[in-house]
């Protein structure tokens, strides 16, 4: 389930909300034991080159906030393959604005970052905002994107907050970006990309 920001005008101090519900359809059996979907963060690697890598029992994300707070891993617990597209370059919620293009100023940015425990669920909310001033975006648009876990769940709630720290009132097109093969292999995926004519398909393989 994707709820959509498109185009959206906000002025100083403003902020506006969309989320992303990930939700994958994992096994018919379910585990016994409901131990064994407990919610997991943990961070690893030197600083200023941390990873975080969020779990639980149906799902295994790999996080480079370094990298504009990208997944550069997504695999599921009962998958052998990682299905985030396998160029270095791709990766999933990756953070563009329509005015500049691919890959945008937030591509590899750091992004700041904190651990996030609320009663059943555990995530990371991660954060930059933007500098250049160029192509429609303005200085100052903070992106704020939250990715929470719970217990034994398949789906992952990501929600992304546009936050309007500059004086100058703007209309961000906002686009984050998914590289993603169900599966893990290319072969019989596709890319679906929002337009301004609607919804475009395009073969994986291409």
């Amino acid at each position: 389930m994707l709820s959509w920001c498109h185009r959206v005008s906000f002025g100083q101090a403003c902020w506006v909300r969309c989320g992303l519900v990930l939700l994958l359809v994992v096994r018919l059996a379910e585990p016994a034991a409901s131990a064994q979907g407990a919610v997991t963060v943990e961070e690893f690697g030197e600083a200023g080159a941390r990873h975080l890598v969020l779990s639980n029992d149906k799902i295994r994300l790999q996080i480079d906030p370094s990298r504009g707070g990208r997944i550069v891993s997504f695999r599921p617990t009962f998958s052998e393959r990682d299905w985030r597209h396998p160029e270095p370059s791709f990766g999933m919620a990756l953070d563009h604005f329509a005015g500049q293009g691919h890959p945008g100023e937030l591509d590899k940015v750091p992004y700041q970052y904190r651990l996030i425990e609320e009663q059943d669920q555990k995530g990371v909310e991660l954060w930059a905002t933007t500098l250049e001033g160029r192509l429609g975006v303005p200085v100052g648009l903070r992106v704020t994107k939250r990715m929470m876990l719970s217990s034994g769940s398949p789906v992952l709630r990501l929600t992304y907050t546009l936050t309007n720290t500059s004086a100058v009132t703007v209309r961000p097109s906002f686009m984050p970006k998914f590289d993603l093969y169900v599966s893990g292999d290319q072969a019989e995926n596709y890319y679906y990309r929002p337009t301004t004519h609607g919804l475009s398909i395009g073969y994986a393989q291409q």
